[in-house]
């Protein structure tokens, strides 16, 4: 059976532009907006180099797939009772067709 939120989810979009250059901004944003899940673009960071500290002290989780130059794409969550490695309910695989590849979350 399908049941709706009681409140309405907040999803939102934001092209970072380098995510460690503009995490300031981003922290700030989401402590004003208090979005539900945001889609991050052109992180610009390496997977090692992905604020994932900051981003978890700020009350989200995060899924990513960095890039050192260009690119690079994230998706947070807000963090609600325990963590989770996967999105319920939906394939394990992330379709990014713009470099013809897969991102792989979960376990």
């Amino acid at each position: 059976m399908f049941s709706l939120l009681s409140e309405p989810m907040k999803i939102a979009s934001f092209n970072i532009n380098n995510i460690n250059r503009r995490l300031g901004n981003l922290l700030s944003w989401l402590r004003e907006t208090a979005p539900d899940i945001v889609c991050l673009q052109e992180l610009k960071a390496a997977d090692t180099e992905f604020p994932t500290k900051a981003i978890r002290q700020a009350g989200y989780h995060a899924v990513r797939r960095g890039e050192t130059r260009w690119n690079g794409v994230a998706i947070l969550a807000v963090a609600r009772g325990r963590a989770s490695h996967g999105l319920a309910g939906c394939r394990r695989r992330w379709a990014m067709p713009h470099w013809g590849e897969w991102m792989e979350f979960g376990q």
